[in-house]
């Protein structure tokens, strides 16, 4: 059976509904003939902002003892990245927003002007889709604030923007649904 798309879930702590909401994707994918491979947000070291990873070892990590480059590496390989989490105050949760930072090597250090803003340029042609699974509770503003701060993440590596916020509420049809409008931009 020939794979359609590579699925990497990442979520951020190992409360029910995180694994709930990978049940319902590795269902929909197996559906689908897609491959999915669920990872748990580690803890990480953070970035050092060095910028070792573009200068001394072009697109690898210098930060030695963690998994930071393994998720690097998994998410090049993806077609599509879900990142799972909470989304405090609109930003993302600790686990997921440093691994957000290790993916530093998937660009290049020089810019570019794109969708009118000032960014990255990718160092792969493919890099993969992005969306965030939102989990807990927030008010409009919140929502309104990830959606920007998902969306600036996705123009930095080039990718389709995420339409809107989903808050998973253990729902299968509800997100099936939201993950299928946002396949289709």
């Amino acid at each position: 059976m020939e794979v359609l798309m590579k699925i990497l879930y990442i979520f951020d702590s190992d409360e029910t509904d995180r694994r709930d909401a990978g049940l319902v994707l590795t269902e929909w994918a197996k559906e689908h003939s897609h491959e999915l491979v669920m990872r748990r947000a580690v803890e990480l070291k953070p970035c050092l902002g060095c910028f070792g990873c573009w200068i001394r070892t072009p697109g690898t990590c210098v930060i030695p003892g963690d998994e930071g480059m393994a998720f690097v590496e998994a998410m090049y390989r993806a077609d599509l990245v879900i990142l799972a989490g909470e989304t405090p105050y609109g930003s993302f949760s600790v686990p997921i927003k440093t691994i957000l930072d290790r993916a530093i090597p998937l660009l290049l250090p020089f810019f570019r002007k794109f969708r009118g803003e000032m960014h990255h340029v990718p160092r792969y042609t493919r890099l993969p889709r992005m969306l965030s699974l939102s989990f807990d509770n927030a008010n409009e503003r919140e929502d309104a604030t990830h959606l920007d701060v998902m969306r600036s993440f996705c123009d930095n590596i080039s990718c389709v923007r995420q339409k809107r916020v989903y808050r998973y509420r253990e729902n299968r049809s509800e997100m099936l649904t939201w993950l299928g409008e946002e396949l289709e931009a």
